[in-house]
């Protein structure tokens, strides 16, 4: 995830630099936001705190979000447990909308 987090730093400090209005931190990721561990959704959260980085850098006036498709944002269910694994990154400050 680290070589994924360098490429969507750098392009955020092009959004930057360029004063554009908005940048995607990632697109239909699920083959890691479905990814679980013990309960949790690792790449979820690290999609979480890139958010949050990218902020720092663009600032309060460049919107953030993450864009999944419906297959990726609907309920992920294992072993009889229901999860909406991306709802802790769409309800982050730094997420502007879904």
């Amino acid at each position: 995830f680290e070589q994924y987090r360098a490429f969507v730093l750098h392009y955020a400090d092009l959004v930057e630099d360029i004063g554009a209005n908005g940048i995607l931190i990632g697109s239909e990721l699920v083959g890691l936001t479905r990814a679980v561990s013990g309960g949790v959704y690792p790449a979820v959260e690290a999609l979480r705190v890139l958010a949050e980085d990218v902020r720092e850098i663009v600032g309060p006036g460049v919107e953030i979000s993450y864009a999944a498709d419906w297959t990726e944002y609907g309920a992920h269910v294992v072993d009889d447990h229901v999860a909406f694994p991306l709802d802790i990154l769409w309800a982050d400050d730094a997420i502007d909308y879904v």
